[in-house]
């Protein structure tokens, strides 16, 4: 014995159908809409660590950077005083005291 549908069956695209596609389709729009109204708060601790993280390693590396420039104008700062030095002795001159 085969079984056949009812007849008042809807079938696809008949008038019964697209009323019921048209509001399953505003539904999923407003779950999604809904869903990406704002962060959960495993996401914002997630990214207060990353950037807590990524700050830290920025200060760290700022602060040998500044050190070694400091050190590094300190010996351009001796290096220019020699020379200075140097080019007065040979060109003759006195140093005022």
């Amino acid at each position: 014995m085969a079984c056949s549908m009812p007849q008042s069956w809807p079938v696809h695209g008949s008038p019964a159908v697209i009323p019921t596609v048209i509001f399953v389709m505003r539904m999923l729009e407003m779950k999604r809409l809904h869903a990406a109204e704002g962060f959960t708060l495993l996401e914002l601790l997630i990214v207060i660590a990353v950037t807590g993280v990524l700050l830290g390693s920025t200060v760290m590396v700022a602060s040998t950077v500044m050190s070694q420039s400091r050190a590094d104008a300190a010996t351009v700062s001796v290096v220019n005083a020699l020379s200075l030095a140097r080019e007065w002795k040979w060109t003759g001159h006195e140093w005022a005291e």
